[in-house]
């Protein structure tokens, strides 16, 4: 998704910057301490979320999809590159607001080894992992419950995201997805406008076949159009987020 305030178009995997095989090797002298707060998703205006997500996510953000293959959903942080509305300054995640999977998940993620084979890392560069101090992440070269209770949620996400991809590509399938800019302007005067993603088109949807809305009905597919549908109105949520957060046009040049 670009900002085209920014002209920047974010890249994926998000967040992660040195991600390496989780290997008794090379890291059973590593210690691992829970990131203390969100400081290291500030800088997401977007993050890629599972349809099983999506019922919680449309509360707080709105849900929208990639322009580009392959296709994902992604829930909307922000309004401009390099801020995520939900973050504060002291790295507290908006209080209430539910914290997508692949955030909770960082900073392991599954990635793609010989023969397609998945294998479980971590991103060397996150402050989570120390020599000095935390959890072990190997015992005598055996993975700790830590590293047990990663690979399961990793697993978990990967599946997820998975079935998520083939809602999409029906979704394609069927041309319901449309490329659409959200413009907002804020009572002070800012503007900002987003491209580069795509949501259904909610005509399109409603003149699909009988056997189609029965077979999604059968999926649980027809719940995930409605929340993105729903989700919709929650770009007003970001404007009164970012109304508190960003200042009024000019006023960086006003004095004090």
């Amino acid at each position: 998704m670009t900002d085209t305030t920014s002209g920047q178009t974010a890249a994926m995997p998000l967040l992660y910057r040195n991600p390496r095989p989780l290997s008794a090797e090379r890291h059973k002298n590593r210690l691992y301490t829970p990131p203390k707060d969100f400081r290291f998703a500030a800088g997401l205006n977007s993050v890629v979320i599972c349809g099983n997500e999506f019922p919680l996510a449309q509360r707080f953000y709105p849900i929208v999809f990639t322009a580009r293959e392959p296709v994902a959903a992604l829930a909307v942080l922000g309004l401009q590159r390099n801020d995520n509305l939900f973050v504060d300054e002291a790295g507290a995640w908006a209080d209430g607001a539910y914290v997508p999977a692949y955030v909770r998940r960082y900073p392991f993620i599954f990635m793609e080894g010989a023969g397609d084979q998945l294998v479980l890392c971590i991103d060397e560069e996150s402050s989570a992992l120390t020599e000095t101090d935390g959890q072990k992440l190997f015992d005598q070269d055996q993975p700790t419950p830590l590293v047990a209770e990663a690979l399961r949620f990793s697993a978990a996400f990967h599946q997820q995201a998975k079935d998520t991809t083939a809602f999409a590509r029906a979704l394609e399938e069927h041309k319901l997805l449309v490329e659409n800019t959200a413009n907002v302007t804020l009572k002070a005067g800012r503007h900002f406008s987003l491209s580069g993603f795509r949501v259904i088109d909610e005509r399109k949807f409603n003149e699909l076949p009988n056997d189609v809305i029965l077979d999604w009905r059968k999926r649980g597919w027809l719940a995930l159009v409605y929340c993105h549908l729903l989700s919709m109105a929650n770009w007003s949520r970001l404007s009164e987020l970012a109304a508190r957060r960003i200042p009024a046009a000019g006023a960086a040049d006003r004095p004090n």
